[in-house]
This record gives C-alpha cells, sequence and structure tokens, in this order.
C-alpha cells in the first residue's frame, strides 16, 4: 500500500497491478488534494475492507491478476458494500462496460483518458459518498430516537 492515509477520511482506494500506472495515478490523484490509498491486487483491498470501515470511493482497473475489477466488483456487492466504484480499462468494450454498470458501478473510464476527467469523476463519487454517509448517520440518529 502507498501513503498512510486515514481509513475513516473519504479516500480513493485505487487498486492496480501495475506498479507504473498505481504510482502515477496516486500522484495524479494526491496533486489534486485527493486522499489516496494504493493496493496492487483484489485480495489486499478486499482484506482491508474486511478489517476496516473504510470511505471515499473505489477505483478498479479491470485486468487484474489474480482478481480481475470485475471479480472485485462481484465479490463488493457480494459484501453489500456501497462505495462508489470506477472502473479503468485498456481493454474494455461496451458490453463489459454496460454489465459493470447494470450492476452498479459508478462509471467506466477508458484508457487512455485524461488526467482531468479521472479526476473529476473521482470528486464527484467522494461527493456522493459523503452525502449518503451524511444521509445514513442522520437515518440512524432518527432511529435511535425512537
Amino acid at each position: 500500500m502507498s501513503m498512510a492515509v486515514s481509513l475513516i477520511e473519504p479516500t480513493a482506494h485505487l487498486v492496480d497491478d501495475e506498479a507504473s500506472v498505481r504510482d502515477a495515478l496516486t500522484f495524479l490523484l494526491q496533486s489534486h488534494g485527493i486522499a489516496v490509498q494504493a493496493y496492487a491486487s483484489g485480495p489486499e483491498f478486499l482484506a482491508e475492507l474486511a478489517s476496516h470501515a473504510l470511505r471515499g470511493c473505489i477505483v478498479l482497473d479491470v485486468r487484474m491478476e489474480p482478481m480481475s475489477g470485475l471479480q472485485v466488483h462481484d465479490e463488493l456487492i457480494e459484501r453489500g458494500c456501497k462505495l462508489p466504484v470506477l472502473f479503468l480499462s485498456g481493454h474494455g468494450d461496451i458490453p463489459m462496460a454496460v454489465a459493470a454498470l447494470q450492476k452498479g458501478a459508478f462509471d467506466f473510464l477508458e484508457k487512455p483518458f485524461s488526467g482531468d476527467a479521472l479526476v473529476k469523476r473521482v470528486q464527484r463519487a467522494l461527493s456522493i459518498e459523503a452525502q449518503n454517509f451524511l444521509q445514513a448517520g442522520e437515518h440512524q440518529q432518527d432511529r435511535t430516537r425512537l
């Protein structure tokens, strides 16, 4: 994992098995004030998710080993994870993108993409997650009052 961040802070959880891509995207997002936690594989990220309550969004490369981004997404759905998921793919096709979106993915960016496009989508995903987090907290407060 890269740079330690607070796991409660809204963070872009970046999952890509290519170190050079992880490093470049981490630098890009951090240069725009976005907290980033990078993971080298789906299993590494899923282990972190199992041991901590994470905030933010998830940025998944589609083609990874030993688990593809699509397989990681399926596991996130199975676990009931509500964090927005943004897919990155150099090999994506339209049916793959449609399938990911139908399963609840937040967005799907095909490589090559502009840094600005990624930053804007991550910022939007973080904003949506923050709104959902606040609404969930308000609902919890309402239930405890009853």
